[in-house]
């Protein structure tokens, strides 16, 4: 679906990027193709907690149509100072948050992270020196982390969070401060391939 579209203490464009939303679930569902809907592609920390509960009828019809809801996994990282678990139910585990009003609605919905990773801001991911200053055995850390507390969350509700997408670009695409490349990409596929 589209991307980004959910603000914060915005009931009305919250309301209107839910509807558009449930529309493409329908309209997806009429073209016959073999694919699921991914929705929901909401930005690290939108939309507010006061309006999780506007997202219950979306994540009822996700659930129905076998869809998936993509919550943007990021977690702020500033000095080389990481906040993946002490911030986890104001950026990246929001969506466990919101799970949980859903839940408490009868609605057990898939999830998965559409784009995740360390960042400081928008521009300044790991590599950047407010960021992880391109210390990748601490971004490599946090990774492992994240990949564990999903892990944990699964075993405990159903297996529902499929897994995330670490947002990292090509060269000369603007996202420098982002890349993960073949070396760190490596690293990774060995860890998990340890882990699991």
């Amino acid at each position: 679906s589209l991307n980004e579209t959910y603000p914060s203490l915005n009931a009305e464009a919250v309301i209107r990027a839910r509807n558009f939303d449930m529309a493409f679930i329908d309209a997806l569902a009429e073209t016959g193709l073999p694919i699921v809907a991914g929705v929901f592609t909401a930005a690290v920390g939108n939309p507010h907690e006061s309006e999780f509960d506007l997202l219950v009828p979306l994540a009822r019809k996700c659930e129905q149509a076998g869809g998936y809801m993509g919550y943007h996994n990021y977690w702020w990282v500033q000095n080389e100072v990481s906040t993946l678990e002490t911030e986890w139910k104001y950026f990246a585990g929001r969506w466990a948050e919101m799970d949980r009003v859903f839940v408490a609605n009868g609605v057990h919905v898939r999830w998965y992270g559409g784009e995740s990773g360390a960042y400081e801001s928008v521009e300044r991911g790991w590599r950047h020196p407010v960021c992880f200053n391109g210390d990748w055995g601490a971004y490599l850390a946090d990774i492992m982390r994240i990949d564990q507390l999903i892990a944990e969350w699964n075993a405990a509700n159903g297996d529902r969070f499929a897994g995330l997408v670490l947002f990292t670009s090509g060269i000369s695409t603007g996202w420098a401060w982002f890349q993960v490349r073949d070396p760190e990409l490596a690293d990774i596929e060995k860890l998990i391939l340890e882990r699991y």
